[in-house]
């Protein structure tokens, strides 16, 4: 162990060496901008591998590879694992990682894959020789070369590969009621797949792969891990001695290297390897956790509470921790965060944000509080909305609040909830609070976990069973864990506005991305992207599966009808030629695919299935079309009087179109994101022309879905929200709609 706290204190001091490779004029080749150069031939997947081969053939003896015993110290999840934990080692070489992880935890099952299956029969010959023939049994190794193909099925088959990563945020799917597995094997049980695995390692094995084919091969290790998997990695440094010595005609890429028998080495910088794993789908996650920490922990004070009689900030014994607020423009880790909170809480991040001590909201972004609890420290139950007009009139009214959880606490410092009448989602965290009676519900922190809840209902009405606090019993840690840090985002808006009186707990800081969701597609990634804050439209990618939008179709066409339009008087349905397509309406519940379609989308707005219409399944044929029009009602309407307000309009695309048939929003403004929509949504956009040249469009894709809000989060009507079907030019377009309300429609 010396040694290897030897070698990890070394790891890290590269900054005397940073400065004097930028000064030397002999090494100013490695800073260049690279030009690619025609004598350069092109090499081929087969001849990388094939390099490779002869590599470890020529080091075949195992003394060139020592074994990695650091690993288990730089990776302490690989000794302190559940049983049966899978471990996936990419690259796996002669076996110099595999080794160490085998000895170090007996509990792991590790199956190794390499481009070479010479190389692999060598690796599992140096366990024999070394004396490790009990480990055998425990090492699986097989061939696949990951940079050209992916692993096979019987790691993580189609289907598994579909739900595997979906399930972060608990949405239930045909093959998954919401209940939890039973255990690590219960996956394999199935008889499909081991069901993907809980550690990937990538040990110096990325900078092998070129650049180009870098994206595909972390994609294809994110399609494998689990849920709340974590993938390990370690490689080539920028200004690593390695990199030095290379001559400059050994130069095939900015950063990446040939040697002379052709083996390749790409030297990453932190925000190369960010943007690789981000776009694939990784969240970095402990590190999250550990930098907001590292950023709050120098200017913590003792926390206040906001007298109202005084109309000044109190130190007070029911609240005994201390706090930091943070901006959250602070740094690309802070607004990162906030984009990812905006994005899952359906409200920018320019919304207004609390501060501690009244003040105005800066211009730009707002705040996080940063809150540490030591042991005995609280913070008593209590509302989070304002109770007088003073304040409300001050400050505005809080309508939702963002718990992220920075370290794990091994006893005590739950957030409870005493009122709480039953828990709206999964259950793992929670638990029966006896000290507070029979009811009311708890979570325990858990580090990188976030918890949302709404101190509002959707009809603008205080929920009072939001009472809250954290919980000072007998508070515990463990000895190599922080001290219990959470994070606290708070949205208030200057009038009440209709959200869901809904909680919910997810994985959010997470190796598996932030806004990654389940949805029932097999085998297809399922993603939310916010393609605009005017009106706030989301859509979420593979929201259905192709076998649900058939059974869908199948279930309406028998008995479709010409569409009407309501008069905003009578409330009677009306032809029109502003609308020209066929529906048909669902009843609410009609059956278990309606139920469990319905139960989607209000876990997915936060909406309750009771505040919804029915489904609504419409039919455009060549030429038909559905004219600009608002889904939100006038006061003086008759649907206003009767159903109340509506809220927001889920659009869910059951067939692909040909040409045409776009639902477009003439009156939407440029979206505050727009990299984001240049470089992954603006696919689905064009510009409307006949609307001025103004406003977007989203163009019908099988299994999507489009979620658009009628209302500004202050409650009041969004004219941005004026959308429409654009006529159909060529093909058939199948949709499901469904029209959400602020009141809770069985009420009558």
């Amino acid at each position: 162990m010396g040694e290897a706290a030897e070698y990890f204190s070394k790891d890290f001091q590269w900054d005397d060496l940073r400065i004097r490779v930028e000064n030397d004029p002999n090494l100013q080749y490695h800073l260049l901008p690279f030009e690619p150069s025609n004598s350069i031939p092109s090499v081929s997947p087969e001849a990388d591998s094939n390099a490779w081969s002869r590599f470890h053939l020529r080091h075949s003896s195992g003394k060139f590879f020592k074994e990695r015993r650091y690993l288990l110290k730089e990776f302490p999840e690989l000794v302190s694992c559940k049983k049966y934990c899978k471990v996936l080692e990419v690259g796996c070489g002669n076996g110099s990682t595999v080794i160490p992880i085998l000895r170090g935890n007996e509990n792991i099952i590790i199956y190794a894959c390499d481009c070479s299956t010479e190389t692999l029969e060598r690796a599992k010959g140096i366990l024999n020789d070394a004396g490790f023939a009990s480990l055998k049994d425990r090492f699986r190794p097989f061939y696949c070369d990951f940079s050209i193909s992916k692993f096979p099925t019987w790691l993580a088959c189609n289907s598994c590969r579909g739900n595997t990563f979906q399930q972060q945020r608990g949405f239930t799917t045909p093959e998954n009621d919401g209940s939890p597995a039973t255990g690590s094997l219960a996956l394999e049980e199935r008889g499909c797949c081991i069901g993907g695995v809980d550690f990937i390692t990538l040990i110096f094995t990325l900078s092998a792969v070129p650049l180009q084919r870098m994206p595909a091969s972390i994609r294809e290790c994110f399609m494998v891990l689990k849920p709340g998997g974590l993938l390990l990695f370690r490689d080539y440094g920028l200004y690593d001695m390695t990199m030095l010595r290379f001559a400059q005609d050994q130069r095939v890429g900015f950063r990446e290297y040939v040697r002379l028998d052709g083996t390749r080495s790409y030297f990453f910088c932190l925000n190369t390897l960010r943007d690789l794993f981000a776009n694939a789908g990784f969240v970095e996650s402990e590190k999250e956790c550990l930098k907001l920490i590292k950023l709050a922990k120098p200017h913590m004070r003792r926390s206040v509470l906001f007298d109202t009689k005084l109309r000044k900030n109190i130190e007070n014994s029911s609240r005994t921790s201390t706090t930091m607020i943070l901006n959250t423009r602070h740094d690309r880790l802070t607004r990162r965060i906030e984009k990812r909170i905006a994005e899952f809480t359906f409200h920018s991040y320019r919304t207004r944000v609390i501060l501690s001590k009244g003040r105005p909201p800066p211009k730009k972004g707002g705040s996080l509080y940063i809150l540490h609890y030591e042991v005995g420290q609280k913070f008593d139950a209590h509302y989070d909305y304002a109770k007088d007009e003073c304040t409300i009139k001050e400050r505005g009214q809080t309508i939702v609040t963002f718990l992220m959880y920075l370290s794990d606490v091994e006893e005590g410092g739950e957030t409870v909830f005493p009122a709480a009448n039953k828990c709206a989602s999964s259950a793992r965290w929670w638990k029966k609070l006896p000290i507070y009676g029979k009811d009311g519900l708890s979570i325990k922190p858990k580090m990188g976990d976030a918890l949302l809840f709404w101190s509002m209902k959707p009809d603008g009405t205080l929920d009072h069973t939001t009472l809250h606090g954290v919980k000072s019993e007998d508070i515990k840690m463990r000895r190599d864990s922080l001290p219990h840090l959470s994070v606290e985002k708070i949205y208030d808006f200057n009038s009440n506005v209709c959200k869901p009186e809904l909680s919910f707990s997810i994985p959010f800081i997470s190796p598996i991305g932030g806004m990654r969701l389940r949805s029932s597609t097999k085998g297809k990634d399922s993603w939310v992207e916010c393609i605009s804050w005017e009106p706030r439209a989301f859509i979420y990618h593979n929201f259905l599966s192709e076998k649900e939008c058939s059974q869908l179709i199948n279930l309406a066409k028998p008995r479709m009808k010409r569409s009407l339009v309501s008069d905003q008087k009578s409330w009677k349905g009306l032809v029109s030629s502003h609308r020209t397509s066929t529906g048909r309406f669902l009843v609410k519940g009609q059956n278990q695919l309606v139920r469990r379609i319905e139960k989607r989308i209000a876990e997915f707005t936060f909406i309750p299935v009771e505040n919804g219409e029915g489904l609504s399944i419409l039919h455009y044929e060549v030429g038909q079309k559905f004219d600009p029009h608002y889904d939100y009602s006038r006061p003086e309407s008759f649907n206003f009087k009767t159903l109340g307000q509506r809220i927001a309009t889920l659009v869910m695309y059951l067939s692909d179109v040909k040409e045409g048939g776009a639902t477009v929003f003439p009156a939407a403004k440029k979206c505050p994101v727009s990299k984001q929509c240049a470089s992954s949504s603006r696919r689905w956009w064009k510009k409307l022309p006949e609307y001025g040249g103004e406003g977007l469009s989203v163009k019908p894709k099988m299994g999507d879905a489009l979620l658009f809000w009628s209302l500004k989060p202050d409650s009041t009507l969004d004219p941005t929200s004026l959308h429409g079907s654009s006529p159909v030019i060529e093909g058939d377009k199948w949709v499901g709609v469904k029209l959400m309300h602020v009141k809770d429609l069985t009420q009558g």
